[in-house]
């Protein structure tokens, strides 16, 4: 039977959003809201996947995404072949990995489509080829809801076990997972012409998730959904949030967190304004999120210090709340010739499932200053020129006053481009961004004041190239002048509140900087009112080599004790600067009888 375009009415957004308040405080409770996914499903995947052919690395992936096209799906009309997905899932199966399924529809259709849809033309000559079907043609929707519908049917008559390990489902309307209708610019003979803001291309995609929704719903299936392109806080997403949010209800994913490709990145503090609730510690939405590892290692940026681009867009990837973060096969193959990056795709395993604070094995804050130029109060416009993400003036002078510290702009034509470009051309370290995070990279301990307890420092032993180490991109230290002696850290309140229980075995590692000679600094903790004890004393031999202490703390009480409610600190104990990386903490609890 044809299926014709269900072309949705104009939202009443008012009532929509209303809607889902009342569906948000249902869930508003202090108890612990069910993770998106299972959390074991939480770190990194394998997108390629090349741990099929080779399982040199198998052992840092959670998951596989298992992704086809619809040409090799359906190579004649009315035809399925998803022996491929079932000898994969076997494979995902038998080794106790996730997976995530994926079918590329508008372009990678087969050509038989073409015998009665017709094609939009562009000039294209990168991904996607320059011919695109007409969404909108009832045969297309036809064909493509039809293939939606056998691939419900197909993973409901898998076996349960199989079945159990398909974590998620990425929803594609359009071309890849851009959800775009075409690549390029029309020509002008094309027939007909789409573009992602049209009203009626939101509501092809809206008619296209609630196909995907019954579809899986008449299959008995409960697989959640990740889709793209659904955002509140941009109008053309709207609708198509609205949507999901009153029709999806909860424990749906959002494609998004690129800035896992990179630090200081345009719009990096929006997107964690907009969705890090929802993903870390949920009391309202419970959400996941997924971001790949796409081409951007490759580009002039990573090229600095390969090691040193992945470390710090792990951590932005944390930053945001990503849940998935799906490796390209180019970066897997780049491990062998930068070990380094092993140990940050590692860090990610360990943080990124360790989204409730109550049930958290380890806790992070690595130090960290970026100057958001879109910060009015800390840079103001009469002093360094107009708040405006063009103006590369403003970027420049903010850093001319950070320059002692380190800082400069080293492609100030970069800064001014998205985050999509920008990761792709520009050239070297911007210190100064737009939207950027400005503070630290914590999970689940906090610095208390940071900026007025310490001083940022970026390049912190000079120019950044192949010979740097990860921990050169930025640091804080003591300020002695201002009278910054003392750095003040607490955990999260819930992490030893008296349901999770009090500290059995903290340990505690710090990374910093031996770069002063008979330099005197102590590491103090929390070990009962009116106790605070010292957990380790340092003295600097001056070789200018980042180490790492590790402190084992058995009798730690954390319960905000020291100074300004603090649970730990690093003082100063002489007159001498000493430059800090961060604190990584693992954590035991005492089991309450």
């Amino acid at each position: 039977m044809k299926k014709s375009l269900r072309i949705l009415s104009a939202f009443n957004v008012k009532k929509a959003l209303l809607a889902f308040i009342a569906v948000a405080l249902m869930y508003n409770t202090k108890a612990q809201l069910q993770s998106a996914l299972p959390i074991e499903a939480y770190g990194v995947w394998d997108r390629t996947p090349v741990s099929l052919d080779d399982d040199t690395y198998l052992h840092l992936f959670k998951g596989l995404q298992l992704g086809y096209n619809w040409d090799e799906i359906e190579p004649v009309n009315d035809e399925y072949n998803w022996s491929k997905l079932d000898q994969e899932l076997q494979f995902a199966s038998d080794n106790g990995l996730y997976t995530y399924l994926s079918v590329n529809t508008g372009h990678d259709c087969p050509d038989w489509v073409y015998n009665t849809v017709p094609k939009m033309l562009t000039d294209n000559r990168g991904y996607g080829g320059t011919e695109y079907p007409y969404f909108y043609h009832e045969d297309y929707i036809m064909h493509y809801y039809d293939l939606i519908s056998d691939l419900a049917a197909h993973i409901a008559s898998l076996d349960p076990a199989l079945r159990e390990k398909i974590a998620f489902l990425q929803v594609k309307t359009a071309c890849s997972g851009d959800e775009k209708p075409s690549y390029g610019t029309y020509l002008e003979e094309s027939p007909y012409k789409l573009y992602v803001q049209d009203t009626e291309w939101q509501e092809y995609r809206i008619a296209a998730f609630q196909h995907h929704k019954d579809a899986f719903e008449n299959a008995g299936l409960n697989i959640p959904f990740l889709f793209q392109d659904i955002d509140s806080g941009k109008s053309w997403q709207n609708a198509a949030w609205t949507w999901v949010s009153e029709n999806i209800g909860t424990g749906f994913g959002v494609k998004g967190s690129a800035y896992v490709r990179g630090h200081h990145l345009t719009g990096e503090e929006y997107f964690k304004n907009q969705w890090y609730d929802n993903l870390v510690n949920p009391t309202t939405l419970p959400l996941f999120s997924r971001a790949e590892m796409d081409q951007s290692h490759t580009r002039p940026l990573y090229e600095i210090k390969k090691p040193l681009g992945f470390y710090w867009g792990v951590l932005s990837g944390l930053n945001t709340g990503l849940s998935v973060f799906d490796v390209t096969k180019s970066a897997i193959d780049a491990i062998s010739g930068h070990p380094g990056i092993t140990p940050s795709l590692e860090f990610f395993n360990r943080f990124a499932p360790e989204i409730y604070p109550a049930t958290t094995k380890g806790a992070y804050s690595i130090f960290h200053e970026g100057l958001n130029a879109t910060d009015v109060d800390k840079f103001p416009e009469s002093t360094f020129g107009k708040a405006s993400k063009e103006n590369k003036q403003r970027y420049i002078d903010i850093c001319k006053v950070y320059a002692h510290r380190g800082a400069q702009m080293d492609d100030p034509h970069g800064v001014t481009k998205g985050q999509v470009l920008q990761r792709r051309v520009q050239t070297g370290y911007n210190d100064a961004g737009w939207e950027i995070h400005d503070g630290n990279y914590e999970r689940w301990i906090e610095q208390i004041d940071p900026d007025g307890t310490s001083i940022g420092l970026f390049r912190v032993r000079g120019e950044i190239n192949k010979k740097s180490s990860i921990y050169d991109r930025f640091a804080r230290s003591f300020e002695t002048a201002t009278g910054k002696n003392t750095m003040y850290f607490k955990f999260h309140e819930d992490v030893f509140s008296a349901t999770a229980g009090q500290p059995d075995i903290i340990t505690l590692e710090l990374t910093w900087l031996d770069k002063n000679k008979n330099s005197k600094w102590e590491l103090k903790y929390d070990a009962g009112e009116g106790n605070i004890k010292t957990a380790y004393s340092a003295k600097g031999k001056g070789d200018n080599k980042w180490k790492t202490i590790k402190v084992v703390l058995s009798d730690a009480v954390m319960n905000n004790n020291c100074p300004n409610g603090a649970d730990f600190m690093l003082v100063n104990t002489d007159d001498i600067d000493d430059t800090f990386h961060g604190f990584e903490a693992s954590i035991s609890r005492k089991i309450s009888n």
